[in-house]
């Protein structure tokens, strides 16, 4: 034993061949090592070379000769990390699966393993066990946002959510089906944990939400049957779009449509129809349209009693922890409405605020402030003194001013769309209030833009 470790290289390039020895067994079943089992085996066998290199250096009696391996060790290192050698191993290195991520999508188990080795892609593939996990690729995403509340990852691709197996271009092309996937193991003991358990939520006042396409588009040169209740549209549908004009919403035979919402472009599974009950009886749509970059317009109709009337349109922004449809996060009930706005009040921000349905149809704020998502400029430096009122834990003004010194640094804790105003915090964990006359780029405060008074803020898009 002792003398097999005296030679770790060969221990090294023993380690080396026995993982690829042992991926190439399990590729013949259509297997792969988890990704937790590439960065141990892969980091024990990089760690035995590097002491077997200097293992043998330390072997070397001449000392010339053992001066001189260290330096070409050192030239290596230096050329590995100033030329694009090293750039192109590390990649080479990175497609290895080294991070994952599981995915459950209608019951059914993936693992993803992260592609960072030029842009971020998330490869998933079917989960087996611990240990390995299928090697044929199921689909890839771009990406995820994930709930700051409840956790919940949301990934998606250049098209779409991925809320569904509809959702994934494979599965609707039929390059995989159910059979061919790992169904997650879950025990539902009463009616009570099934309902805990179901992707569509219902709500204690009999509001309820509707699946993505639970009211269908229909084109105006097709025959709508004795569909009740329907978009109808004018223009070109593909595979994964609807080129409309005319956009209509046809409830019994009555219409309802509006020149804010006349024409665009739909994704035929991205996009959300959500249907609401409010205490007072009123019944309204609320659909997602015409998506763009990142922000969508949210149109209401009102379909009390039958009718059909278009109420009106907002835009919102998708951030992450908006439009969680399927889920309890986001549309849960008609008053509680999650959705996502961007600003550039200071320097470019991204938050959510709690709306509800209000008495006219459209979402009304439900709460108080908000909750931030995503700053570009963390901490923010001021270029004056600033004579503000300090807030307390609730966010309510004390009637305290303070003058807080130039140079002071702050933080964005909170933001008023109503007031308007900002909550920042400073260095000693003080929260004071920043009103504003004017908010976006060209905010004010006192009269001054708020980008002459500090330093290092960011805008993006």
């Amino acid at each position: 034993m002792k003398k097999f470790l005296k030679n770790l290289l060969a221990i090294s390039g023993i380690l080396l061949a026995l993982y690829l020895l042992v991926q190439g067994s399990l590729r013949i079943f259509d297997l792969q090592l988890r990704a937790w089992i590439n960065v141990c085996w892969l980091g024990i066998t990089a760690l035995v070379f590097i002491i077997g290199i200097l293992q043998q250096i330390f072997k070397i009696k001449n000392i010339k000769l053992k001066i001189g391996s260290i330096v070409a060790i050192i030239a290596a290192i230096v050329l590995f990390l100033k030329t694009r050698i090293g750039l192109l191993l590390l990649m080479t290195a990175w497609l290895i699966p080294h991070e994952e991520q599981v995915a459950i999508i209608d019951g059914y188990k993936f693992i993803g393993y992260v592609d960072d080795s030029w842009d971020t892609f998330i490869d998933f593939y079917d989960y087996k066990n611990a240990f390995v996990s299928g090697a044929t690729l199921r689909f890839t995403a771009l990406g995820y946002y994930t709930d700051e509340e409840s956790g919940k990852k949301r990934y998606y691709d250049e098209l779409r959510y991925i809320d569904h197996l509809e959702d994934i271009y494979e599965y609707k092309q039929g390059y995989f089906t159910e059979k061919d996937l790992t169904k997650e193991a879950t025990t539902v003991t009463d009616d009570s944990a099934k309902e805990a358990s179901s992707e569509v939520t219902k709500t204690d006042i009999d509001a309820y939400i509707l699946e993505p396409a639970g009211i269908p588009m229909i084109s105006s040169e097709a025959d709508p049957g004795d569909t009740p209740l329907y978009f109808t549209y004018e223009g070109k549908e593909s595979d994964d779009f609807i080129s409309y004009d005319n956009l209509t919403l046809v409830n019994n035979g009555q219409k309802a449509t509006s020149d804010e919402v006349s024409y665009g472009e739909l994704y035929k599974t991205a996009n959300k129809c959500f249907r609401f009950k409010t205490d007072a009886g009123k019944e309204y749509i609320y659909i997602e349209l015409n998506c763009e970059n990142d922000y969508f317009q949210l149109a209401v109709y009102d379909i009390t009693d039958g009718t059909a009337k278009f109420v009106g349109d907002n835009w919102f922004a998708y951030i992450g922890v908006d439009n969680e449809a399927s889920t309890k996060d986001g549309y849960t009930d008609p008053s509680h409405l999650r959705l996502g706005s961007r600003d550039d009040s200071f320097g470019t921000f991204s938050y959510s605020v709690v709306y509800k349905v209000g008495e006219d149809g459209m979402p009304t704020p439900a709460e108080i402030g908000c909750t931030i998502k995503d700053v570009c400029t963390e901490k923010v430096t001021s270029k004056k003194a600033l004579d503000l009122e300090v807030v307390d834990s609730d966010g309510n003004p004390t009637g305290n001013m303070i003058t807080v010194p130039a140079g002071s640094t702050y933080t964005l804790v909170n933001y008023y769309e109503d007031i308007p105003a900002l909550d920042t915090k400073l260095d000693d964990g003080t929260v004071v209030r920043i009103p504003l006359s004017e908010t976006g780029y060209d905010a004010k405060f006192n009269g001054t833009l708020i980008r002459d008074l500090f330093d290092e803020l960011m805008y993006v898009g």
